[in-house]
This record gives C-alpha cells, sequence and structure tokens, in this order.
C-alpha cells in the first residue's frame, strides 16, 4: 500500500526473483474504500543461466516473454560481479534464450532488460533514480569449477 500523495514505487519482499517470475496486478483504492478495476499484468524476468554444453560460454534463459508494456528489444548485460554489469549485447522481443560464447574466465553474472521504448518519467529526485527506461529480470551467476561441473550460487532475497 502506498498512500496517493506518495511516489508509486513497489518491492515485493515476499517474491524470490531467483526461483520463478511474479506476475501484478494493481488497483487504487480511494477515500471512501472504493476499489478500482485491477490494471493490465506486469511480469517480472526470471533469468536461468547454465554452461552452454560446448566447451565455454553460458546458456541464458527466461520467462517465455516480458508482461507489462511494449517493448521490441531485449538488453544482455554480463559482468564479474552484480555490481559492474555491462551490456554485451541486444536482441528482439520474441526471442527469450541468448548463448554468450565468451571464452574468458569466469564467473560472470548476467541480467536481461526489456527495453521500454519512452522511459516513464517520475517526478522523484536523485535517491529514487530514474526516469525507468526498462525491466530487468533477476541476477543470475554462471559458474563452470574446474571439472567442468555447474554449481548454483546461493542469494540472499534482497
Amino acid at each position: 500500500t502506498v498512500p496517493f500523495d506518495s511516489v508509486s514505487i513497489f518491492t515485493d519482499n515476499t517474491s524470490n526473483p531467483v526461483v520463478h517470475a511474479d506476475r501484478y496486478k494493481i488497483s487504487v483504492v480511494d477515500t471512501c474504500n472504493n476499489e478500482s478495476v485491477l490494471s493490465l499484468a506486469h511480469r517480472t524476468l526470471h533469468l536461468s543461466v547454465s554452461p552452454n554444453g560446448m566447451g565455454s560460454g553460458y546458456q541464458l534463459l527466461w520467462v517465455d516473454h516480458y508482461e507489462g508494456f511494449t517493448f521490441y528489444t531485449y538488453r544482455i548485460f554480463r559482468g564479474t560481479s552484480p555490481s559492474n554489469l555491462i551490456q554485451i549485447d541486444s536482441i528482439q522481443n520474441t526471442l527469450t534464450s541468448y548463448t554468450d560464447t565468451t571464452t574468458l574466465p569466469g564467473p560472470f553474472y548476467y541480467f536481461v532488460a526489456a527495453v521500454k521504448p519512452e522511459p516513464c518519467n517520475v517526478n522523484l529526485g536523485k535517491t529514487m533514480g530514474g526516469p525507468y527506461s526498462h525491466s530487468i529480470s533477476n541476477i543470475d551467476e554462471g559458474i563452470i569449477d574446474k571439472i567442468g561441473i555447474f554449481q548454483k550460487p546461493v542469494y540472499n532475497n534482497t
């Protein structure tokens, strides 16, 4: 719940984006306690990463498609930590997988972003960020150990 005079940014503390995507609809409740009809759905992107089976690189797979706004492009990001991810490619919105054929030593972190054609500008101030120009997946990590067995990382739900 967010008061009408506050910025409408929501954090679902019960969500576990490492395990699955979530789907949301929102409504508005007025001062007489009347609730509006539900909005169109928004579904988050759930990304999973695994070795691509070809000796190097990683296979990225995400939920069948992003749901929430019309878009045309996914951006693919990679980095050696969650704080230094950079865009490595972009693909059309009808695709839901990507193979990173890098031969660089890992581990790597990845995320996928559905790019909003026109950013949503909200009067927030610097602490809240913005404009909002994409919806991003969870950050997932691909690890191949010394004998080539995939190890799935453990994340805190933050």
